[in-house]
């Protein structure tokens, strides 16, 4: 009995984010696909692919560029404490003025209470302008009276007839 043999296909295995049915897959010239299950005696071609190294920034320049950021952290963390040491400076100014401001202020408050006693403004009443403190008889009596607490309103009224 002769047993026929089957043809091999190829196996692939799609990767990614879509599936769809009967996609060709695109490979590159230079990389070979070794199919263990593919029974072909020919050897393939390898196409000889320009070598590249590895995607990214070289050494030198990684270093330009960490010694670049790290001067500018340098500056600005030199320039938030000249402007704090500034600050510092102005409050310090600030309150030396205050304090020289609240030392008149008790100045003149003492000043003031001075010149406000009632028994130096009788001294110069009396002395100065001769005047002198009224008796009791000199006094003119004031009486307040009290308003009722409940006003009789035919008494703010008018009559239009003009009896009363």
């Amino acid at each position: 009995m002769q047993q026929a043999r089957q043809q091999v296909f190829r196996q692939y295995v799609l990767a990614g984010n879509r599936m769809v049915q009967r996609e060709r897959i695109a490979v590159a010239p230079s990389v070979f696909v070794d199919n263990s299950g593919e029974d072909d005696q020919r050897s393939p071609y390898r196409a000889q692919g320009a070598s590249r190294g590895a995607a990214g920034i070289p050494f030198i320049w990684s270093l330009v560029l960490f010694g670049l950021a790290f001067f500018i952290a340098v500056f600005m963390v030199g320039s938030k404490i000249a402007l704090t040491e500034k600050l510092n400076g102005e409050y310090s100014q600030l309150y030396g003025r205050y304090a020289a401001a609240e030392e008149e202020r008790q100045k003149l408050q003492a000043e003031f209470d001075a010149k406000s006693d009632a028994s130096s403004i009788c001294y110069y009443a009396v002395q100065g302008l001769g005047m002198r403190l009224a008796t009791n008889e000199e006094t003119i009596g004031v009486v307040a009276v009290r308003m009722p607490m409940a006003l009789e309103a035919e008494s703010f009224r008018g009559s239009a007839s003009g009896a009363h």
